[in-house]
């Protein structure tokens, strides 16, 4: 029997969205390990009943974030929506232009775009990405000189600094409801662990009596996510530290 040891779980230490990506860490690079070596069946099994564990957990997580949208933050998301309405009613205005180079600007700003579909009517996590990724596009080396031709500079800034504002005070209220520990909360984070610690003990059993390399794999996976996370917990604990002093 060879030694096999697995590093202390910082699941206890972690926030609920934390510990949801944790364990969504794990899974995923579980499922990057090939089918042809995942054949013991109890491996297959347990890691299916968390994995339903934690789509159970995340929806309860859901519910929880639907609460945390206040007024504010409607407003906010109603406002960043004016905001990108301006920029596309000035592409429009601009693309009447007669100047060749002025319509080709607008033609290849309202190109990059199109595939966003209509922003505003996404969900707030959609819009949100969408409107980052414009923004960093439109400032970008390849879109800023276009953007300067057409004279949009101010509304790209306005609508990137609108953004900001919404995501700010989204992510705050959001992480303040994330927070409120629910009685399914509760009772599910302790499941979705319980079923971790049991997976992870199998896994570790098996490599400790060379059952195969696979399960030597699930422990590597194991030990570096927790590595990492624990490293996360601690700089989270010295931040509120340093904010207490």
């Amino acid at each position: 029997m060879k030694t096999v040891n697995l590093f202390g779980s910082p699941s206890y230490s972690l926030t609920n969205v934390q510990f949801s990506q944790f364990m969504a860490d794990h899974l995923q690079h579980l499922g990057l390990i090939s089918k042809d070596e995942m054949t013991d069946e109890e491996l297959v099994k347990l890691i299916a009943t968390l994995t339903a564990l934690l789509g159970d957990y995340d929806k309860v997580l859901v519910k929880i974030t639907k609460s945390a949208i206040s007024q504010l933050v409607k407003q906010l998301d109603m406002k960043r929506d004016v905001s990108y309405r301006a920029l596309k009613s000035a592409l429009k205005t601009e693309s009447l232009s007669t100047d060749p180079e002025m319509v080709a600007a607008v033609h290849a700003i309202e190109t990059l775009l199109d595939p966003y579909g209509n922003v505003p009517g996404l969900s707030l996590e959609a819009e949100t990405r969408a409107i980052d990724a414009i923004v960093a596009a439109l400032e970008g080396p390849t879109y800023r000189p276009l953007v300067e031709k057409v004279g949009i500079t101010a509304k790209v800034t306005r609508l990137k600094n609108d953004n900001e504002l919404f995501k700010a005070k989204y992510n705050a209220r959001t992480a303040e409801y994330m927070e409120q520990e629910t009685a399914d909360n509760i009772d599910l984070r302790k499941k979705v662990n319980e079923m971790y610690t049991t997976l992870c003990d199998y896994a570790a059993m098996k490599a400790r009596l060379e059952r195969g390399p696979v399960f030597d794999k699930v422990v590597t996976i194991v030990n570096t996510i927790r590595s990492q996370y624990a490293a996360q917990a601690n700089r989270s604990g010295e931040r509120k530290k340093d904010e207490t002093k």
